[in-house]
């Protein structure tokens, strides 16, 4: 007659399916042995028979170590400094401006810090927040600007940093791969 609710049926560490329950009163006898033999067959209406639970389980120092950028031009060192995560440019594909000069950050809106060079600035602040997930800002020297983020760890390796203004529908994700990992992890 109605919906019961939702089952999940695990053997192991292996979830088998999440199936919808439904009370067959008024039902043929054989549709509710047909309905469990389409749910849990290997091809079944959800398809691709078990899937395995995810056992990636990070903690808050999970970020710190060093990460290649999307482009592939710079390395971040993550780092943690009191409750703080940041992160510091600690390579560059090219270090230097077109002067042969080690390159500044010269679009910064702070005059102050216009000369400041690039290499060692700290262009990533971020808390801690639960499971794989981070958010703060990260400041961007090619353009000047400062964008809030989240940051998720897709893996042990890999991490997905979303910058954003206003709210993160309206920006861009970039995946970095890490380099090296910190000893404190």
């Amino acid at each position: 007659m109605g919906a019961g609710g939702f089952i999940i049926l695990a053997v192991g560490d292996v979830i088998i399916k999440s199936v919808m329950l439904v009370r067959f009163e008024t039902a043929a006898p054989g549709a509710a042995l047909l309905l469990f033999l389409l749910v849990f067959s290997p091809s079944g209406a959800w398809g691709g028979g078990p899937q395995p639970v995810q056992t990636f389980a990070p903690g808050a120092d999970a970020i710190v170590g060093t990460w290649l950028t999307g482009k592939g031009d710079a390395q971040v060192a993550i780092y943690r400094d009191g409750g703080e995560f940041l992160g510091k440019l600690a390579w560059l594909k090219e270090p230097n401006g077109d002067d042969g000069r080690p390159a500044v950050d010269d679009k910064n809106p702070d005059r102050r810090l216009r000369g400041q060079p690039i290499l060692g600035l700290v262009i990533i602040h971020a808390a801690y927040i639960s499971g794989d997930f981070w958010k703060g800002r990260v400041y961007d020297p090619d353009s000047g600007d400062t964008y809030s983020c989240t940051i998720r760890l897709a893996s042990p390796d890999a991490l997905k940093l979303r910058g954003y203004l206003g709210i993160s529908l309206f920006g861009r994700t970039e995946t970095w791969k890490r380099v090296e990992r910190s000893g404190t992890l």
